[in-house]
């Protein structure tokens, strides 16, 4: 075996085990298992959709916009084609959609840990242009991203297509990855932390920016959270296209499932 093969296997292992020790993922399904993984140099980095939250009614509820995309792709569309179509009237609905927490406990321990100073913020493929909804349906959980951002200013990360980092949400856009958007953001800023711990309902996204911080030196911890999988389901495609009737006073669950037993429509 010659020196310089052993030299090759030598950097290989090393970069694996600094790998190893600057990256994991982990599956939970409650906030009660990450609060012990976040200490005083973390930055905690939260997905919005399914994650901090839910529609409260099927019409506006994230399933539906899936819903509605993947119908769309049967008939032919792209992804990029169905996201731009159905985006106009997600747009619409999130004007009047009501939020609530996927797990009553994430917003609690989200509070407690600004209490201890940790640095929190918003990350969310969400566009640019929900960002006066997803302000409101934020404020609307008692929760606030800015007093714990590591940055107080607005601004757009450069990509293909629009991003707004603002209130300590970064938007990073339906079309670009969560992870490069990240990066840049850093970059921006001019900020390194030593720790991230980035909680989000697709492991994918999880993936995503586990590869995008590889190498930058910064311990990472991914999060994919399955709260949204264990609840009570929300979403009924007949409740939402019943909905969508009175879609300028939208209904609740119950009150649709009300009127539609009744035949009043």
């Amino acid at each position: 075996m010659g020196i310089k093969f052993l030299r090759i296997l030598f950097c290989v292992a090393t970069f694996l085990i600094t790998f190893m020790t600057e990256a994991k993922i982990i599956e939970t399904v409650t906030i009660e298992n990450i609060i012990p993984l976040i200490d005083d140099d973390t930055w905690l980095l939260v997905d919005l959709d399914n994650t901090t939250f839910e529609g409260k009614q099927a019409l506006g509820h994230t399933e539906w916009f899936y819903d509605k995309a993947h119908a769309k792709m049967r008939n032919g569309m792209t992804l990029e084609e169905a996201t731009r179509e159905c985006y106009p009237e997600w747009i619409e609905v999130q004007k009047i959609c009501p939020v609530k927490p996927v797990e009553e406990a994430f917003i609690p321990a989200l509070v407690l840990m600004k209490q201890r100073g940790i640095v929190i913020m918003g990350l969310t493929h969400r566009q640019p242009s929900l960002v006066d909804s997803t302000l409101r349906q934020v404020a609307s959980l008692g929760l606030n991203f800015l007093d714990s951002a590591p940055v107080k200013t607005t601004f757009a990360v450069p990509s293909e297509t629009p991003t707004m980092y603002i209130q300590g949400i970064l938007f990073t856009g339906e079309f670009n990855k969560k992870g490069e958007i990240f990066v840049r953001f850093l970059s921006i800023i001019n900020q390194q932390p030593k720790k991230i711990v980035f909680i989000d309902d697709k492991r994918s996204h999880v993936e995503e920016v586990e590869m995008a911080l590889m190498g930058l030196g910064i311990e990472y911890i991914g999060v994919h959270y399955t709260a949204i999988e264990h609840v009570e389901k929300v979403y009924s495609p007949e409740i939402a296209e019943f909905q969508h009737k009175f879609l300028n006073k939208i209904l609740s669950n119950d009150g649709a499932l009300l009127l539609m037993q009744h035949g009043l429509e």
